[in-house]
């Protein structure tokens, strides 16, 4: 990492529970570096333009927009640590327990029903009573997945000048899935800032998403780290020669497995199914995929949610 941010990314860290400083210590061998964002030509408008934080799963790298302030930084990059913990974990927040926490929670806000709008309501009541909360970007990036942006939340925010952290989730080809990611990645990053009041906010209205994460810390503690180098030799040159069988293949490699036969779905039925809605192995996914498409039947048909 720049050697300048060096203090500001170990005290963006410092008040991290133990779970989470374990969790760090197993993985955090794995991380390849934390460098800038680096520069691309937008030939649209013929300028050179940097691209966004984020993390890079195919080269497990953290870049960093280094004109940030240092408190800035450590923010961010708590986040941008969460994605590469995810990822590390086997992408915990693309399971199907995690879906189905992030569903119950978007339920809570359901603004098509009197309850979730009396609950967004009392969340409001809840963000205006603590200031900590109310600025928390973590906090309105997760209200923006599970509500996708409802706007009497982000008036709420406006009228009170502070400012929301969304996502424009139509941008994505998966937008479900990045929704996911990107709730796994802020309570990573609520998590290790451990302000209690914030703390407190999320256990109370993301309840099952919290659980979840919970739930995969403590599984990948126990793992206690995995050799990638090892698995990945192990899968490479595995009895299966050159068919890779669907279990061995990476996150990133079996979404490009996918990726066709998800274009061919969507123009038959107009959007894209979610894996995770589904309990069960590649195979048996890939199989109904297939066979959803020969027969022009939806994917559900041959699924059991």
């Amino acid at each position: 990492m720049p050697l300048e941010r060096h203090a500001t990314v170990i005290d963006s860290f410092s008040n991290a529970p133990e779970q989470i400083r374990e969790v760090v210590d197993t993985y955090g061998y794995w991380l390849e570096d934390i460098g800038n964002c680096p520069l691309y030509f937008n030939e649209e408008i013929g300028e050179l333009e940097k691209t966004s934080s984020g993390y890079i799963p195919d080269e497990w790298r953290i870049v960093m927009d280094k004109y940030m302030n240092d408190y800035e930084y450590g923010i961010v990059f708590r986040h941008e640590y969460g994605h590469y913990i995810d990822d590390m974990i086997g992408n915990y927040s693309e399971t199907h327990e995690y879906n189905q926490a992030f569903k119950m929670d978007k339920k809570i806000f359901n603004n098509a029903t009197d309850e979730g709008n009396a609950n967004i309501d009392d969340m409001l009541r809840d963000l205006s009573e603590n200031i900590s909360v109310f600025e928390s970007r973590y906090v309105s990036d997760i209200l923006s997945a599970i509500t996708e942006n409802d706007t009497k939340i982000i008036k709420y925010y406006d009228k009170n000048e502070v400012e929301f952290f969304w996502h424009r989730w139509e941008k994505y080809w998966f937008p479900f899935k990045h929704m996911k990611n990107e709730t796994f990645a802020n309570l990573f990053a609520i998590y290790t800032e451990n302000n209690s009041d914030i703390v407190a906010f999320a256990e109370k209205w993301f309840p099952n998403l919290t659980e979840q994460f919970k739930i995969s810390i403590n599984k990948s503690i126990e793992l206690n780290g995995v050799d990638k180098s090892m698995t990945e030799i192990n899968e490479y040159y595995g009895d299966d020669g050159a068919y890779r069988k669907l279990d061995n293949l990476t996150e990133n490699e079996w979404a490009k497995c996918l990726a066709k036969y998800y274009m061919k779905y969507q123009e038959i039925f107009g959007y894209i199914p979610d894996e995770s809605d589904y309990s069960c192995t590649r195979e048996v996914y890939a199989e109904a995929l297939l066979k959803a498409l020969e027969e022009k039947k939806e994917i559900s048909e041959y699924l059991k949610m």
